[in-house]
């Protein structure tokens, strides 16, 4: 279904808890730094526990606010997931000058 312009108005509106904007704003300025935001890379920053991040971030996944823009390798030597924030739905549409179907 289409987005109407009423509900693009209302997305920006959407409060995030301070966890979630906390964590939003974390991805934000690891990306700045050149940095690919993984949760341990958030969780360093943040200087929270693991377990306090990753519930913020999959919160952000639901609300489309990040997505996950691929793997690396962590100093664990493990992979990781690391984040990247969406446009907003506004932009996409001032961008494409047409309404996005995100259903």
């Amino acid at each position: 279904m289409p987005v109407r312009p009423l509900s693009l108005e209302a997305f920006g509106t959407v409060d995030l808890t301070a966890g979630q904007a906390a964590v939003l704003a974390a991805i934000g300025q690891l990306l700045a730094e050149g940095v690919k935001p993984t949760d341990q890379a958030v969780a360093l920053r943040l200087g929270w526990a693991i377990n306090r991040v990753t519930p913020r971030r999959g919160e952000l996944v639901e609300q489309q606010r990040i997505y996950k823009a691929g793997v690396v390798k962590g100093w664990t030597g493990r992979r990781m997931a690391w984040w990247q924030l969406w446009p907003s739905r506004v932009q996409l549409e001032m961008f494409s000058g047409k309404e996005i179907d995100f259903g």
